[in-house]
């Protein structure tokens, strides 16, 4: 998976390179340091009932430094919002992402 890191510290970059890859998460990160959070952009690739892709719902997540488990997923435009209703994108990519920052250990 490719990162685009901007002003992103390098010590960051071990956390943040462990966002999702692959299964719909398929475009290029974007991450962005904004100060007390970072701004990470990328295209969820849908996939209808057929098992086709069929489209991008663009969005971004927003985490805290201070308490990263409390990011907030945000899609970009009303396209990408249909797409999330249409295809219940939102639980299952906030539930990924976690599991991706923070792997549970048995």
């Amino acid at each position: 998976m490719d990162f685009n890191f901007i002003n992103v510290k390098e010590k960051d970059e071990k956390f943040l390179e462990q966002l999702p890859s692959g299964s719909g998460f398929d475009c290029q990160w974007e991450i962005e340091d904004k100060g007390k959070y970072w701004k990470c952009k990328n295209s969820y690739h849908c996939m209808n009932e057929n098992g086709y892709y069929d489209s991008y719902a663009d969005f971004s997540i927003i985490i805290p430094k201070k308490n990263p488990k409390d990011f907030k997923l945000h899609f970009h435009n009303d396209f990408s919002q249909c797409q999330n209703k249409k295809y219940m994108l939102r639980d299952y990519m906030e539930d990924t992402v976690l599991y991706c920052l923070f792997p549970a250990r048995g």
